[in-house]
C-alpha cells in the first residue's frame, strides 16, 4: 500500500484490521460491519456502478427500525461499524442519531465521505458524537483528475471540509484517513497532492482506480461521460495481485439499507446475499452454510467460482508497480 502518515497517531480501527488481514480461521462473531445507511448518492462518479448506473437494485435509506434491529443483534459485543458501501452516508436525515445510538452500545464507528454534503455545522455535528475515524475519498490527485472521475463535483469544496473537520477535531478527536486512486496521473503529481493534502491528516493512501468492471454499453451516462470513461478505461494498466487473506468473509459483513446482508463489500447488486435481517440474527447469518462454503472456497484459493471474488484484486497495494504509457 502507498501510504504517508503524517504524525504518530494510531488509528482506533487498526487492531479490528489486523485482525481482518491476518485470520483465514474462526471468529465467534462479527469483529467489524459494514453498514449501508443509502445506496443513493449525490455524485455520479465514473468508477463506481452507483454513479454510472450499473448498480440495479432498489434504491433507498435504512430505516430508524431496521438501524435498531441492527443494534439489539449485536448486544453484548462490541463491533467496529463502518458507514460505508453503495451511497453517501451523509444523505441519511438520521446519521448523526445513529452514531449516538451506536457510540452508546460501546461500538466503534467509522464513517467514509465523499465530502460534498458537510459544512462546518453538519462536521460538528458528526464529531461531537464521539466518531472514531473518517476517511475522506478523492479520485486523482488534482482538479482536472479528480473532476474526470467524480463527475458534477467540487475538489476545492472537499479541501475546505478536511481543513474544517481537522481544525474541529482538535488533538484527540477522530482518525482522519484521505484516500484516493489513480489511473495515469504522474509520481511527481501524486506526491505533490501528498505534501499538501498530509498537515491535515493522519494517514494519505493513493491506490489504483479500478475501471475494468464497468461495462460502458450498460451505463446510464451521458455520450460524453462514456467517451471520457472509455478514454480513462484504455489508459488504465492493471497488475491482477491477490490479497493475501481476504478481509472480508472471516471476520465481517456488510448490511445492505433493507437489512439484506453480504460477506462481501464489492457486493453492490446483491448477488451474494446470505441472510436478512428481518428473517435472521447476525449471529445465525455469520455461521450459515452459504457464507462457510464461501470460506471454504477461499481458503483453497478458488478465486473463480465466486462471483465478485474473480475479479478482485489488491488495488490499494499497487501504487508505483503500474506504469501507465501516455
Amino acid at each position: 500500500m502507498s501510504n504517508y502518515l503524517s504524525r504518530e497517531r494510531n488509528n482506533p480501527f487498526n487492531e479490528i484490521y489486523a485482525k481482518l488481514n491476518s485470520n483465514e480461521g474462526y471468529y465467534d462473531f462479527p469483529v467489524c460491519i459494514d453498514v449501508e445507511l443509502t445506496n443513493t448518492c449525490n455524485l455520479h462518479c465514473l468508477f463506481c456502478p452507483t454513479g454510472t448506473g450499473v448498480s440495479t437494485r432498489a434504491k433507498g435509506f435504512m430505516t430508524e427500525e431496521m438501524f435498531q434491529t441492527i443494534m439489539k443483534n449485536l448486544n453484548g459485543h462490541k463491533v467496529g461499524l463502518r458507514f460505508s458501501r453503495w451511497g453517501e452516508p451523509t444523505l441519511h436525515k438520521n446519521i448523526v442519531n445513529f452514531f449516538r445510538i451506536a457510540k452508546s452500545n460501546g461500538h466503534l464507528i467509522h464513517l467514509n465521505t465523499n465530502g460534498q454534503l458537510l459544512n462546518e455545522e453538519r462536521i460538528t455535528e458528526l464529531l461531537k458524537t464521539g466518531l472514531d475515524s473518517i476517511k475522506f475519498s478523492f479520485q486523482g490527485v488534482n482538479e482536472k483528475t479528480y473532476q474526470e472521475m467524480r463527475q458534477d463535483s467540487s475538489f476545492d469544496k472537499l479541501l475546505k471540509n478536511i481543513q474544517i473537520t481537522h481544525r474541529l477535531r482538535g488533538r484527540g478527536g477522530a482518525y482522519m484517513h484521505i484516500a484516493t486512486t489513480t489511473t495515469y496521473e504522474t509520481d511527481d503529481e501524486i506526491d505533490e497532492f501528498k505534501k499538501f493534502i498530509n498537515p491535515y491528516c493522519d494517514l494519505v493512501t493513493i491506490g489504483k482506480t479500478k475501471l475494468e468492471h464497468i461495462d460502458v454499453i450498460k451505463t446510464k451516462l451521458t455520450k460524453n461521460q462514456k467517451t471520457t470513461l472509455i478514454d480513462l478505461k484504455g489508459k488504465e494498466s492493471m497488475i491482477e495481485e491477490r490479497l493475501k487473506i481476504c478481509p472480508e468473509v472471516f471476520g465481517k459483513l456488510s448490511i445492505d439499507w433493507n437489512g439484506k446482508v453480504t460477506p462481501c463489500c464489492s457486493d453492490y447488486n446483491a448477488e451474494m446475499v446470505i441472510g436478512d435481517l428481518t428473517k435472521n440474527t447476525i449471529a445465525e447469518i455469520f455461521h450459515n452454510d452459504i457464507i462457510e462454503n464461501y470460506r471454504e472456497i477461499l481458503r483453497r484459493k478458488e478465486f473463480n467460482k465466486i462471483i465478485h471474488c474473480s475479479r478482485c484484486f489488491d488495488l490499494m497495494s499497487l501504487q508505483g508497480k503500474n506504469k501507465i504509457d501516455l
